[in-house]
């Protein structure tokens, strides 16, 4: 069989190249998953090459599609908090959160102070968790294997504490309407400090194992370069945004929970490219040990510890009044919001999610023509995607 038959499955006609030389090259669509390491979950993406060059991309999502919203509104409003635990279920309690914001707002619910000093905790833990998750993948995309382990050790500390808070280590279920489902205890609070002081002096060497090493960046400098009027066309957010410049955090912008009174940087990079990304999510986490630390010590005041975690009021079945709210928090991979349409009753009219993941996936086939397919994978990482909250 000759090598165009072979091939024939994947070429047009119009994709033939003829060379001065007289060599016909052709382009060919290549099928990189659903089931494939590199795509960071169900993805499937439709690549059409030149050689090693991608002349053109095409993502194909919906394999993680689970009427999520659908179901929603068939459940009670507490009851539907453990569906968005499986949409990112890299970062749970960022996802739990905007729901319960939502019902707080149309009940007319403020949360106690220590409820709301707990649900920063959490989402703070999980923003670490996902960022140490992505440095280790990234790490893993470019050809590196230690930082990897690294990260993971890093991370099963976080795990753990979510172990003992909760009971779960990644579908949480742990922010509740007017609160949290449970207290946390003096043992707990002390593992969250000596993390914080473990994960300090780790960082030295995260740097120092990747971010200083001349093949990593190589990898990173200089590609995938996503200008600014494309990042905002496409809705971007998050740290793809602020790698292009864009000083937008919605915990500094629009404030929740106790952000407005806490001390932490908004870190922006202005190139913009494959390391810019890697640079912004690396200092998140420098950020979100600071905020930590103050949470940690907001816990400690004896008056906030004799508050109530959550309105004993609130059952897992409660009449919601009419009306509907937009809310929007900042999670880790970008702006992630959740509409709710109340009748009145006790389950939702309506629910629609916003994943800030779907509009930085969509930035790919723009930002991939003309890349190596190798360099591909590395850029489809630093947009740090879950097919779960993107296909919902």
């Amino acid at each position: 069989m000759t090598v165009e038959k072979s091939l024939s499955f994947w070429i047009n006609k119009e994709d033939t190249i003829a060379l001065e030389e007289g060599i016909e090259i052709k382009e060919m669509w290549v099928a990189m998953g659903p089931q494939h390491p590199s795509t960071h979950g169900i993805l499937q993406l439709l690549v059409k090459l030149d050689g090693e060059l991608i002349i053109d991309m095409k993502p194909v999502i919906g394999y993680l599609h689970r009427s999520m919203e659908r179901i929603a509104e068939s459940l009670t409003y507490v009851q539907g908090i453990h569906i968005t635990d499986r949409q990112d279920y890299i970062s749970a309690m960022n996802m739990n959160l905007p729901i319960c914001l939502a019902v707080d707002e149309l009940l007319g619910i403020v949360p106690s102070r220590k409820a709301q000093a707990l649900r920063t905790l959490a989402v703070e833990l999980n923003r670490i968790a996902s960022h140490l998750l992505w440095y280790g993948l990234i790490a893993l995309d470019a050809g590196a294997v230690t930082p990897f382990l690294w990260a993971f050790e890093l991370r099963e500390c976080v795990l753990s504490i979510f172990e003992k808070l909760v009971g779960a280590r990644l579908t949480l279920h742990y922010i509740r309407p007017s609160g949290v489902a449970y207290d946390i205890a003096d043992s707990t609070l002390n593992d969250v400090r000596d993390f914080l002081v473990t994960l300090r002096r780790k960082l030295p060497d995260l740097h120092g194992i990747l971010t200083e090493n001349p093949i990593f960046i190589s990898r990173m400098e200089g590609i995938g370069f996503i200008p600014l009027d494309l990042a905002l066309s496409y809705g971007a957010s998050g740290p793809v945004l602020r790698a292009a410049g864009v000083r937008w955090d919605l915990r500094r912008t629009e404030p929740y929970l106790l952000y407005d009174e806490l001390d932490f940087d908004v870190p922006v990079e202005t190139a913009s490219d494959n390391m810019a990304r890697y640079l912004i999510r690396m200092k998140e986490i420098e950020e979100s040990i600071k905020i930590l630390e103050q949470v940690v010590k907001i816990l400690d005041d004896p008056f906030v510890r004799s508050q109530p975690h959550i309105d004993i009021r609130i059952g897992w079945k409660v009449n919601v009044p009419a009306g509907q709210v937009y809310i929007k928090t900042e999670a880790p991979r970008g702006e992630y919001g959740v509409f709710v349409v109340s009748d009145g009753f006790d389950k939702p009219y309506r629910v629609k999610y916003r994943s800030g993941a779907f509009s930085n996936l969509s930035l790919l086939p723009e930002i991939s023509r003309g890349q190596l397919i190798q360099d591909m994978i590395v850029t489809l990482g630093t947009l740090d995607i879950v097919l779960g909250e993107i296909d919902r």
